[in-house]
């Protein structure tokens, strides 16, 4: 799915305000596959397994799924445990 940086931080924190999300985008807090997100309008293509970093201990893996033929894809963001976030942090350049 295409979302927006600020839509898909906002999928993992639903009950922040927007201000503050963006807020977190301008100050270089967000991550997606290690790549900072610094515009929170910026378009972005997520697929399963992306990864995303608010802050320095809030990971997300993310897993785009169909859940009927009648609905579009929704995202399912799953938190990390410590031990895969050693690894991804291995993994990233």
């Amino acid at each position: 799915p295409h979302l927006s940086a600020l839509q898909l931080i906002a999928l993992a924190h639903p009950k922040k305000s927007k201000s503050d999300l963006r807020r977190l985008i301008t100050q270089g807090a967000v991550e997606l596959n290690g790549e900072r997100l610094s515009v929170a309008d910026t378009p972005l293509s997520v697929k399963t397994n992306d990864t995303l970093r608010i802050g320095k201990r809030d990971w997300w893996r993310i897993e785009v799924v169909g859940l009927n033929a009648l609905e579009t894809e929704h995202l399912w963001m799953k938190p990390l445990q410590t031990q895969d976030i050693d690894t991804v942090r291995k993994a990233l350049p």
